[in-house]
């Protein structure tokens, strides 16, 4: 069904067929290079890349690691303490293997995102 706001077409204007009829057979004109010289002058294309995908990855590897981290809170509140269980997670942080995660995490996270990065940093 078309909508009712659609609009018909304009009546045919008899002095533009004329014309286009008159002067459809007039030679083209020379182009001398002239599409060769717009497209030399052309600044050359950007490489574009998309941040949809990494972006989504990063933020669901966050999600995940941030529910991970959790866990130790979560089985500590079930002891029945929050802040015991809150010391737990803590304890649990402290641990060398975390923040050699947390390193690679951040190294992993620079690698990815190194072209963003550069606009910021004084290079």
């Amino acid at each position: 069904m078309e909508p009712n706001d659609l609009k018909s077409l304009p009546p045919e204007d008899n002095h533009l067929e004329a014309w286009l009829q008159a002067n459809a057979a007039l030679p083209l004109l020379p182009e001398d290079g002239f599409p060769q010289r717009v497209l030399a002058a052309l600044p050359p294309p950007v490489a574009r890349h998309r941040l949809s995908g990494r972006w989504l990855a990063s933020l669901g590897g966050a999600f995940v690691g941030t529910i991970i981290a959790a866990l130790p809170l979560f089985s500590g509140a079930e002891r029945g303490s929050l802040g015991a269980g809150l010391l737990h997670g803590i304890e649990l942080l402290a641990q060398p293997a975390v923040g050699l995660a947390v390193l690679t995490t951040i190294i992993s996270l620079a690698c990815a995102f190194w072209r963003d990065l550069r606009r910021f940093l004084p290079l």
